[in-house]
């Protein structure tokens, strides 16, 4: 496709976020491509190619590749990358994070919110840095949590209140209007504001 803006996103077993951004209207100068780690997923239309997980030195080889060859890499897999990638490719790697970090970084994610007795939940789009769920935010989105809520309710939750942020952050990144400056992360030159969300 040219000169366009590419971006990979690597999914695991769902890939609804990857099919939607791939979907948008508002995303059609991206040059996408999806990768899963496993079969069968939810949304094989999505999917470009398969590289199936394991925690080698060949499959983190193969994935550095894929990430050199994009502008920008999302991940929504549940894999923690090694240090020396995060370091090798720092700026380009993006994680989606279903709570309002930094709390609840890690696995396990939205069992460990209900337990918690918290009102409010969210989604943290953030960099990869080469510790977990610790790396500079972008954005987060934000709603309430029921005492009705289970973990199906809070993943759903999380997909109507970022899916368009998804979209937004990537559509941001093909424009040139995020950037990073020693761990600050500016928008237009101006540090995000979520509340607004």
């Amino acid at each position: 496709m040219g000169n366009s803006y590419k971006v990979t996103i690597f999914i695991s077993g769902g890939g609804g976020y990857a099919a939607y951004a791939k979907k948008s209207k508002q995303l059609s100068h991206i040059d996408f491509k999806i990768i899963a780690d496993r079969q069968p997923v939810k949304h094989p239309e999505c999917v470009d190619e398969y590289l199936i997980y394991e925690n080698t030195k060949t499959y983190w080889e193969e994935f550095s590749e894929y990430v050199k060859e994009a502008d920008l890499t999302f991940i929504n897999f549940n894999w923690i990358i090694p240090k020396y990638i995060c370091r090798l490719h720092s700026g380009k790697l993006i994680n989606q994070h279903p709570s309002l970090l930094p709390d609840f970084p890690g696995l396990n994610i939205q069992d460990r919110v209900l337990k918690s007795g918290i009102t409010q939940s969210g989604t943290t789009f953030h960099f990869v840095d080469e510790n977990v769920d610790s790396g500079p935010i972008i954005w987060q989105t934000f709603f309430d949590i029921s005492r009705d809520d289970t973990i199906a309710s809070l993943s759903y939750k999380n997909w109507i209140h970022s899916r368009d942020h998804y979209v937004n952050i990537i559509n941001w990144f093909s424009k040139g209007r995020i950037s990073l400056q020693n761990r600050n992360v500016f928008i237009d030159g101006h540090p995000p504001n979520f509340s607004t969300n």
